[in-house]
């Protein structure tokens, strides 16, 4: 970075920040070359336009050909931020090499299809980021077990956070989106649109994202491809697009992308076929990277403030299988100091597979936690009780063998 943008968010206004405005096409040359000296691998472009910026797509289109025409002179491709059909047909007829989101805000026409097909523009068309921030917001957010499982845990509990607010805190534009039905549908122009754009031939790579509210990095991939299949593209084909054209998106497709002989053996082996269900690229064997092969069990290593964190991400989500697989098969639960109230994973999914059913708006609030080698302790306030506003509760979590051993309750 930082991104040349047709706009700079005042939030990111800093000694660095991550995206400068550029107010001219000679300004944008010169942090081209700024850029080019650090040995960036692409240039990237926020063609953002709006009647609120008082910025036109035509105003931006000289400061867009200069980053082209500059870049070029350095060997390095351009990728463009531009939602809107005629931004991008612009960023496109300038000489973007790769268009990082679908269009949005219009169906696309075949002057466009031929635009991007002739010129050899790869489209990203991550369709999961424009659901994410909406559900995130409205409090509809659902994690996916592997995203519970894999997810960075702290950055997927603070989507559960808007859940903690009283609605006459809550900026009008949310409460207007909390009382919104149909967030979880995938808006019908953006399928449209990719399916109209891989049956001309234009090369689509499955890209999050990730990092955007609700994109998480890693298993969100998952979301992406099954939205990908959603559109109109068979398995084969999403999965053509994770991969060779992954590779192919950022120059390494003679090294990745697929198995051939010669290439780099990054590989992937599964237990089930992904042609036959998607999900099924999450059932994996083993990960071989440049030849070595590693247990997927092995790569994460949660620590135990990680574990409590997983657990209450899973308690918010209400997922059942999520909560209780990060506890011991024989964890014993206890009221404070010592009185034992369960025992065992199977007790424990009896009772709170109750407590989910009857409860569809808990919410568990993390006020503070404490962590001391193994042990986690967690000041808690609980909402959505049947029978009770709140509940206040401490939970002192022991760490045994990575996972959950010993809980006590301090109410």
């Amino acid at each position: 970075g930082p991104l040349i943008a047709s706009y700079q968010p005042d939030a990111l206004t800093t000694d660095d920040p991550p995206i400068v405005r550029v107010e001219s096409p000679e300004e944008a040359r010169e942090l081209v070359r700024e850029q080019a000296a650090k040995k960036p691998d692409f240039i990237k472009v926020w063609y953002v336009v709006s009647k609120r910026l008082s910025l036109s797509r035509e105003e931006f289109l000289p400061t867009m050909e200069a980053v082209v025409d500059e870049s070029r002179k350095f060997g390095l491709p351009v990728w463009v931020h531009a939602t809107e059909l005629e931004t991008a047909r612009a960023a496109a007829q300038a000489g973007a090499d790769v268009l990082v989101h679908d269009v949005t805000d219009a169906a696309i026409d075949e002057e466009f299809l031929t635009l991007l097909r002739d010129n050899d523009v790869t489209l990203i068309p991550t369709l999961w980021v424009f659901q994410s921030y909406a559900l995130v917001f409205a409090g509809q957010f659902s994690p996916t077990l592997e995203e519970l499982r894999f997810a960075n845990p702290h950055v997927l509990g603070s989507l559960f956070d808007i859940r903690g607010y009283d609605e006459a805190d809550l900026p009008e534009r949310v409460r207007a989106l909390q009382k919104r039905e149909g967030l979880d549908k995938p808006n019908a122009v953006h399928l449209g649109n990719v399916k109209k754009l891989y049956d001309a031939g234009v090369r689509l790579a499955a890209g999050t994202d990730a990092g955007n509210i609700g994109v998480l990095h890693g298993p969100s991939l998952e979301r992406e491809m099954r939205l990908m299949h959603e559109a109109g593209l068979d398995n084969h084909e999403v999965l053509v697009c994770a991969t060779l054209n992954g590779a192919a998106l950022v120059g390494r497709e003679k090294d990745l992308g697929s198995i051939e002989k010669g290439k780099l053996a990054d590989l992937v082996l599964l237990n089930s076929n992904p042609l036959q269900d998607l999900r099924n690229t999450l059932d994996i064997d083993v990960v071989i990277k440049n030849g070595a092969v590693f247990d997927p069990d092995t790569l994460l290593s949660p620590t135990p403030e990680d574990l409590a964190q997983m657990q209450l991400n899973a308690y918010n989500a209400r997922n059942l299988d999520a909560f209780v697989e990060v506890y011991h098969p024989d964890v014993q639960l206890y009221t404070f100091p010592d009185t034992p109230t369960h025992t065992g994973r199977t007790a424990m999914r009896d009772v709170y597979a109750t407590l989910f059913e009857k409860a569809p708006d808990l919410h568990c609030k993390l006020v503070n936690r404490i962590t001391y080698g193994d042990t986690v302790i967690d000041r808690e306030i609980v909402t959505g009780v049947p029978g009770l506003s709140t509940l206040e509760a401490i939970a002192i979590y022991e760490i045994a063998d990575g996972l959950i051993r010993k809980v006590w309750f301090i109410q």
